[in-house]
């Protein structure tokens, strides 16, 4: 595979949050479970997770009220849960001698990753636990500015309203990616580890800054990627981040009974039309067309790896994914 080019990276994308979205969440996290699993219980990439899902869809059938719930939900999505606990424990008991002396960690991920192979995960999800997350993508320049960034409030509305639609736990997740530079004498790590923590002190400086209130019923995230030359930013690069508010159980659920009831329902008939995910991220993905209107499962594919090809198609009418 040819090294990728500037225009290849996050910062240089026109639909900068869908760049986001598809290559950090979509391609499993690795450089974001450690603040996603804190805060949202999304222990990636062993998780479930809807893509820019259009509130319309989700909410078919629901009388919504005028000019509300009329956007698309960045990221949704929990943990994936083995089949049955008696299943784990069977798998645990055969690998357990194989990892004696492994770092820590080890053969649990192995364990989980051999049952999901064999097709050992329980499958539609228990959707009693559902959070979501809003994207916001800025970029830090190869000269050192902070674009795109917005205003404080950049997001606080879209937050409110997916707390608003009954989701356990929300995230508002403002990310700044850099643009990657070559710096002679220095590695590249180390320059994209530097340059991303100056994103984030300039991102968080006056008179830019992030809007947080104690009140806030979301969590908010600022998330920071350090590109590196020669590799994009889902197969190399530094990841620095920290939660600004950590997020809390959602006040408004049980003022949105119906609504998440209609949500569950709607995930359901979808995800009960696919059999056992034998990969992990499990990705239910939104046509582009609105006509069509298809909701579909995938899972991840080795193609979209190499960054060389987009998610799946629609397999209802053959659009791309939104």
């Amino acid at each position: 595979m040819e090294p990728p080019e500037p225009k290849d990276y996050i910062f240089a994308q026109e639909q900068r949050e869908t760049a986001t979205i598809n290559r950090l969440f979509a391609f499993g996290g690795p450089a974001l479970g450690r603040w996603f699993e804190q805060g949202l219980r999304w222990s990636m990439p062993y998780v479930w997770l809807g893509l820019r899902i259009p509130h319309e869809r989700l909410l078919k059938g629901y009388n919504r009220p005028p000019n509300k719930f009329l956007g698309d939900v960045d990221v949704l999505g929990a943990s994936l849960e083995a089949s049955s606990p008696e299943e784990y424990q069977r798998y645990h008991a055969e690998a357990e001698e194989l990892f004696v002396g492994a770092a820590p960690g080890r053969l649990e991920e192995a364990v989980i990753n051999a049952m999901i192979l064999e097709g050992k995960t329980k499958w539609p999800p228990d959707l009693s636990y559902i959070a979501a997350t809003e994207v916001k993508a800025a970029y830090y320049s190869a000269d050192a500015d902070l674009k795109a960034a917005g205003n404080k409030d950049n997001g606080r509305g879209q937050a409110r309203e997916l707390c608003k639609m009954g989701f356990d736990r929300v995230a508002l997740a403002r990310f700044v990616v850099t643009e990657p530079v070559h710096v002679p004498g220095h590695h590249a790590w180390v320059v994209a580890g530097a340059r991303s923590s100056e994103a984030m002190d300039e991102y968080l400086e006056e008179p830019k800054g992030i809007r947080v209130k104690d009140d806030d019923p979301y969590g908010t995230a600022l998330i920071s990627e350090g590109s590196v030359p020669g590799k994009l930013e889902h197969h190399a690069g530094s990841s620095t981040g920290k939660w600004l508010k950590n997020p809390p159980e959602n006040p408004y659920k049980e003022q949105a009974t119906d609504l998440r009831k209609v949500i569950e329902a709607n995930l359901l008939e979808v995800m009960s039309k696919y059999p056992v995910p034998r990969s992990a991220p499990v990705l239910i993905l939104a046509c582009s067309d609105n006509k069509c209107g298809h909701l579909y499962v995938t899972g991840m594919y080795l193609d979209f790896m190499t960054g060389e090809s987009p998610l799946p198609s629609c397999p209802n009418c053959g659009k791309p994914q939104r």
